[in-house]
Order: C-alpha cells, then structure tokens, then sequence
C-alpha cells in the first residue's frame, strides 16, 4: 500500500457494442476516476488477483456524432513526447520532404502513411519503438510505426493520437494492437500502417485508449505485475437486442446503450427498490427513518463512491446534528436561519473529511458528491425536530433505523445480477409497484405493538406533553 493499478474498459464504437462488465478484485479496492478510467487499490502488501471481463458484441455499423476538436484538445494531440521525438532532426527531414510533395493537407496524409507502412515491420519488442529509432533503422515494431506516423502528422501540424486496442478474435495469450487516429474534416480517420488500413479498418477492431500511452493498465506503486489477456468467443445469447435492422422496439431494449449509460440507469432504477424496502420496513415496524429517499441516496453513495467515504461522511454529518443541537445558536435560531448554518457546516465538515481522508490514502475522490448537502441539511434538521418534538431517545431509534435500511439498500444496489436485471427487465417494476400498493393495505400489529417492543414505540410528544402539563395548570 498505496499500490494500484489503473485501467481503461473497452470503448464503444459504431461495430462493437459493449454489453456488460464483471469486475473480480477479492482484497483490492475499487475506485473510479475520471475519462472511464478505474482503479483498484492494495490495502495490505501481499500477493493479488484482479480479473476484468467485457462482453462484446459485434453489430451493424452506426452513425456516430463527429466530434469537435476543442483548442485544448488540439494543443494536446499536437504536443511532443519522448517517445514521438518531433525536435528530431531524422523527424524533421522526413516530414519536410514529404511535405514537399504534397499538393493538400489529404494528399499529406496519404503521403505520411504510405512513407510510414513501407518500412519493415518486426516483432521483437524494445527494438525501434519509438519514432527516431524507426527513421535511423528503416524497420520499427508495430508501436514504433504508429508512433512515427504520429510523430510525422504532427509535425506538419495535423492532430494525431494513438489508439491502442484488441482485434475481436479467439486468441488464448492476446497482445494489444495498436494504430492511428488522425483529425481532419472534423472526424477522427483511422489509420493502420502496420496493416495497410486507411480510412476505415475492419469492424473486430475495437479500441480501450484514446491517447499517446500504449499501456491498458497502469501499475503505480507495485513491486511486479503479470498481465495477461484473452479473447474468447461465446456463443450464448446476451441482451434481447437481436435483430441488426433498427425498429421501434428497440427503444424498448436498454441493453443496446452504452455501457457507462447502462450503469447510469442501472444506479436511478434501483432507487425504487430503495424506497420500496423503506416504505416496507416502516409498515411492518412501525418505526420511521429520516427521510423516504435518505437511506436510499446514502446506498448509492457508498456503492458509486466507495463504503469508507459514505460511513465517514454519514458519521461527520450525524456527529454535526447530535452536536450542533447542543450549542445555543442553533436553539435559539428558527428553522429558516437554522438551515443556513447546518447548511455551512455541513459544506465545511464535507471539504475537512475529504482532505483527511486523502491524507490517509483513503482516496474519497470526487464522488463524494453524491451526498448532496442539501439532503445532508435537511437530514440534520429532522434530527433537530425529532429531539424537540420525540427526544434523544426517539433520535438514536429512528437513526438506527436510517442504518438498517441503509445496510439493506447497499446489498441491493452493490448486487450486479440486480443491476443488469433491472436494466434488461425495467419493466420488473410494475411488480414493485403492485408491492408498495399490497403493503399499504397491512393493517394488523406493527413490530412495536408487539409485547417487549413497546418501547420502541414514540411516547406522547414533548410538545404535547408540555401543552398537557400547561393546560393542567
């Protein structure tokens, strides 16, 4: 520890569909960054086993949005690298009498992949890998080429990128493969020097970066890492989507979306479930937690973030509430200005727990959001209005009981059968529909009317009390 490896999942493109993702990381810890980018964690120093598996499936071509290079991005995939070497004198005396033969910035780019699939391809890896070394040798490895054609567009500046993938294909010890994007008429064109493929390749390609590293993981801290790849055919059907032809009964069919956008609705699908089983566990009780949809939203934290950000934050804002009702502003505000405070406190308590936890390498991230302050606030203010109207006792009750069906949320949320049902089968909630109506007709003996649970049960109000005791006066 703080050891990690980072990785990239299969990108979607208008051939390949990415169906589902397992994740196997038994001791390690999940993290997910930003640009798709994941990571897992080693919390103790010992030997670990990680194991990420994609279904893909191969579908008819789609049309795609061409995407607009930004001023920023263009500067990125103009920029030099070690490995591109574009101050070269070798890079710069090619480029140059290429470009001394082309009529147009097209005629340029045929001209730089021709000059760059004639020379030798070889298969010795760390021999000519990188864009000088290609020139000097007049052969260069398959990561060599695409890097000396990136290298020779961009000096003539023209974007480029390297774009490092698999073929889909049965292969048993699978290496990546790589090849070239380049930028122009407002689209990125493929280009395979290697292969000998230009403007489009063939539709098993499928691409995991889309930029100058090579590497599909990213060991950070590891004493020695072994990798090894696999491509295997599977036969069994996955989806509902079948047909190649597109009909009005596909919209129906959410397993043809992207895989980042699945797992979206996967997360806003479950929540239905949360509110279900909170509604069910106050029918069956008789005792309320804070808020229908709170235990819910903690769940979701804790499955899209990570459990320690979510406990540690539940805790901070529970300690906030317990505290905070102590001090005698708080008491003496009405709920209105109240609010403002708890609200402050609360973004505070946020920003300090988040940079504590980073200088332990808890790595909270910046999903840490998904506890909305505003919930957090009014999660406090209900702690403050259940003191005053129920007690300390009924505020610890109830708070155990936003844990409980926190806990239970979790295991429902975290579960990933459920979430690819739910996204397959959305129409399962109809059935959670047809349960909240069924429970809501259970009229009999609640949990805290039963003998020895009694006490679970709120007693007369304080206010009502108070009222009581005055009107006896």
């Amino acid at each position: 520890p703080p050891a990690s490896i980072r990785f990239y999942p299969p990108a979607e493109t208008p051939n390949v569909h990415v169906v589902k993702q397992e994740l196997l990381y038994p001791g390690l810890r999940l993290v997910r960054g930003e640009n798709r980018e994941l990571m897992v964690e080693a919390e103790k120093k010992k030997e670990y086993f990680f194991q990420a598996r994609y279904f893909l499936r191969l579908r008819q071509a789609e049309t795609v949005a061409k995407p607009q290079l930004t001023a920023k991005d263009r500067e990125i995939y103009l920029q030099a690298d070690p490995d591109l070497q574009l101050e070269s004198d070798l890079v710069r005396k090619r480029s140059a009498e290429i470009a001394a033969r082309a009529r147009d910035n097209m005629e340029l780019i045929e001209l730089i992949f021709q000059n760059t699939a004639d020379i030798l391809t070889v298969k010795q890896p760390g021999q000519a890998e990188d864009a000088e070394s290609v020139l000097r040798m007049g052969r260069g490895t398959e990561l060599g080429k695409t890097r000396l054609m990136i290298a020779l567009c961009r000096s003539q500046n023209i974007p480029a990128r390297m774009i490092t993938g698999f073929k889909l294909e049965d292969e048993i010890d699978a290496v990546p493969t790589y090849w070239v994007e380049v930028y122009q008429s407002k689209s990125w064109i493929p280009y395979d020097p290697t292969r000998g493929h230009r403007g489009s390749l063939p539709v098993h390609y499928f691409p995991i970066r889309h930029d100058g590293a090579p590497q599909i993981f990213v060991s950070d801290g590891a004493v020695e890492t072994k990798i090894n790849y696999q491509i295997v055919q599977d036969d069994s059907p996955v989806g509902k989507l079948s047909s190649r032809e597109r009909r009005l009964r596909d919209l129906f069919d959410l397993s043809r979306l992207p895989l980042d956008m699945r797992n979206t609705l996967a997360l806003i699908l479950m929540l239905p479930f949360g509110a279900l089983f909170t509604f069910a566990f106050r029918q069956f009780t008789g005792l309320n937690t804070y808020g229908t949809f709170t235990p819910s939203l903690l769940a979701l934290a804790a499955v899209y973030a990570d459990p320690i950000t979510a406990i540690v934050i539940f805790g901070v804002v529970a300690a906030i509430g317990f505290v905070g009702r102590a001090t005698a502003m708080t008491r003496a505000l009405t709920r209105l200005p109240r609010l403002a405070v708890v609200f402050t406190l609360v973004a505070l308590a946020m920003t300090l727990a988040v940079s504590v936890m980073d200088y332990f390498y808890l790595n909270p991230m910046g999903h840490v959001v998904l506890l909305p302050i505003v919930v957090l606030t009014s999660f406090i203010d209900r702690i403050y209005t259940t003191f005053d109207d129920l007690g300390m006792r009924q505020v610890v009750i109830r708070l155990v009981g936003t844990v409980i069906v926190t806990v239970c949320c979790f295991v429902i949320f975290s579960s990933s059968v459920v979430a690819d049902w739910i996204v397959n089968y959305p129409e399962t909630h109809f059935i959670t529909l047809g349960l909240v109506v069924l429970f809501s007709l259970y009229k009999k003996k609640k949990l805290v009317e039963l003998p020895g649970f009694t006490w679970l049960k709120p007693a007369q109000t304080i206010k009502n009390q108070k009222r009581t005791t005055d009107a006896a006066g």
